[in-house]
């Protein structure tokens, strides 16, 4: 080093106080040599530490494999790769529900075969209504121009049936029972009713039943009666009796079931 320096400053001579300035540079050329920065935090000089910084440099668009899969996991919290879920498609909507709407009161002509052992009747009073086989037209009784009644039936048939109209009905169809209808019954004596009136509805219209039983010369019979409301103070009862005893009959039952089924209050005058 000293022959070097001695080389470069040709006026630095062999005194001492030459010898000293050729150290004292010699020094100061090997401290700046011991603190320069060795690449990468400086300027990104020549050195081997600046080559090395850019040999670690990673080329842009370029991943390791396999780093994806490690930053996911780091982000799932519970200790290893989320797992991935499929796709799912969405639900079906469930069928509407379909709700029951109220049934149409049928035509006659909708009704159907009857019963073997019946057969329709259509009156001159405009009603219609399906009768036992053999059954006629026994009675007719009329109050005013206003009201009527038709009674069926038959000579060898202990039940009967009678259809009532009137224009001079209330509003309530249970209150005609109780109020104008039971009076009357309770007067003959031997009368008893069944039950409570109870209000329904039949042809589409407000109507009520009342069933009761009279004693008549010893024999006990019992009665359904229905009233049906036509609007306009007009309104129309039917009054099914059969002996007590056989009330429960299958073959009784079948005839009301019928009657009330095909009835029909037609062009009532």
């Amino acid at each position: 080093m000293l022959t070097r320096v001695s080389r470069e400053d040709p006026g630095a001579g062999p005194g001492p106080g030459g010898v000293r300035a050729v150290r004292a540079r010699v020094e100061a050329e090997g401290c700046a040599r011991r603190h320069a920065p060795r690449g990468g935090h400086g300027d990104g000089g020549g050195g081997r530490g600046g080559d090395g910084a850019a040999r670690r440099q990673r080329r842009p668009g370029r991943r390791r494999p396999g780093r994806v899969g490690v930053r996911v996991g780091r982000r799932h919290r519970g200790g290893g790769p989320r797992p991935r879920v499929p796709p799912t498609s969405a639900a079906p909507s469930p069928p509407p529900s379909s709700s029951p709407s109220a049934a149409a009161t049928p035509s006659p002509s909708d009704l159907g075969a009857l019963p073997a052992g019946f057969r329709t009747y259509r009156a001159p009073e405009g009603f219609s209504v399906a009768l036992p086989e053999g059954w006629e037209r026994q009675r007719t009784s009329r109050a005013t121009g206003l009201s009527f009644r038709v009674t069926f039936g038959a000579d060898d048939d202990p039940r009967t049936l009678a259809v009532t109209y009137s224009e001079r009905v209330g509003p309530d169809p249970v209150a005609v029972w109780r109020d104008t209808v039971e009076p009357g019954l309770a007067r003959a004596g031997a009368y008893q009713r069944i039950g409570s009136i109870r209000a329904t509805t039949y042809l589409g219209r407000e109507a009520a039943d009342m069933e009761w039983i009279v004693t008549d010369d010893g024999a006990r019979l019992r009665t359904f009666g229905r009233g049906v409301l036509l609007g306009g103070g007009r309104g129309f009862s039917l009054r099914w009796t059969t002996p007590a005893a056989d009330w429960a009959g299958t073959g009784n039952q079948e005839a009301l079931r019928t009657v009330l089924k095909t009835f029909r209050p037609g062009t009532a005058p």
